[in-house]
């Protein structure tokens, strides 16, 4: 797994926000901070609140429904997913670094 710097990048997104948002940050970063890369990778549920974070605050369009199809036993089944559940672990990290980039420019997305 290649090496984040994401306890980093948290400091400085809450460095960046107040209120709320900085609330959430604060919250991420308690459950991120003793984390190993093993859990990282082989427990989703570890890193939940970085992907709910990130369809709050950084891309709105990850709280929307898809149909993803889930095999059961013999069966295929459709089931409604939100889009943020779906997030790896990169990509919140890559769309966190553009998003602190944003900020300090202050660029409004």
């Amino acid at each position: 797994m290649k090496e984040y710097n994401y306890l980093k990048l948290l400091n400085k997104l809450g460095e960046c926000k107040q209120g709320d948002e900085h609330k959430c940050l604060q919250a991420v970063y308690r459950q991120l901070k003793d984390l190993t890369e093993d859990q990282i990778k082989n427990d989703r549920s570890s890193w939940s609140k970085l992907r709910v974070y990130y369809a709050l605050y950084v891309d709105s369009t990850k709280l929307e429904h898809i149909l993803v199809k889930e095999k059961k036993k013999k069966d295929e089944l459709y089931v409604q997913k939100m889009k943020y559940s779906l997030l790896s672990f990169e990509e919140c990290y890559r769309g966190l670094q553009t998003y602190l980039e944003n900020e300090l420019k202050g660029v409004t997305v």
